[in-house]
């Protein structure tokens, strides 16, 4: 996986997106390592978990953008980013309009076809509430458990199965011999009470 990715907007904008541990604008505990980009760009990063919608003092002429954590906020608050119009905002997942909502109201207004979206918006939202759920003092106690390092062994071994399905569907393996491998894994997991 890479450290990052580039994506430009409809006006030819850069917005640099990585994690943060590698490239960051030394802000709340982050790496000052900013890349080079062009005067108006934006970095955008989360690593920290605490919102930053503003242009870097320190690097003048870069916008830097954290979404913050739905799940894990070092701010106090949940919440997610939203760039449109070429403008960043944070959005409340839970007393404040979710994806979803957004996506569909301006469907709605006519002001952006986001039709193929809003679906996968539903499912990211579907999801995030999952995590969340999960994650409360009466959801599950292996997740609440789970820390950065704890996690890298199961995480390692999602990649591989993900690979190993890929890896298969290329060389013309039924996808009913694949499910079968996934559902092996799945009943040996249960097996052990849930833990790979």
């Amino acid at each position: 996986m890479a450290d990052y990715a580039t994506l430009f907007d409809e006006t030819g904008r850069e917005l640099f997106l990585t994690h943060g541990h590698v490239f960051g604008a030394g802000m709340h505990n982050s790496v000052d390592h900013a890349p080079a980009l062009p005067e108006g760009s934006a970095l955008v990063y989360g690593h920290t978990h605490i919102k930053v919608n503003e242009e870097s003092a320190a690097h003048p002429g870069l916008w830097l953008f954290n979404p913050g954590s739905v799940s894990i906020p070092k701010d106090g608050s949940h919440s997610y980013g939203i760039y449109e119009g070429g403008a960043f905002r944070h959005v409340d997942p839970g007393g404040g309009i979710t994806m979803a909502q957004h996506m569909a109201q301006q469907n709605a207004e006519g002001s952006r076809d986001l039709s193929t979206l809003v679906d996968a918006s539903a499912e990211l939202q579907h999801l995030v509430q999952t995590i969340w759920r999960l994650r409360q003092p009466d959801g599950c106690p292996w997740d609440r458990e789970q820390t950065h390092q704890s996690i890298g062994k199961n995480m390692i071994e999602e990649a591989y199965e993900g690979a190993r399905l890929h890896r298969d569907r290329r060389r013309g393996a039924s996808a009913r011999g694949a499910r079968r491998r996934a559902h092996a894994g799945s009943v040996a997991c249960a097996d052990r009470g849930g833990r790979r």
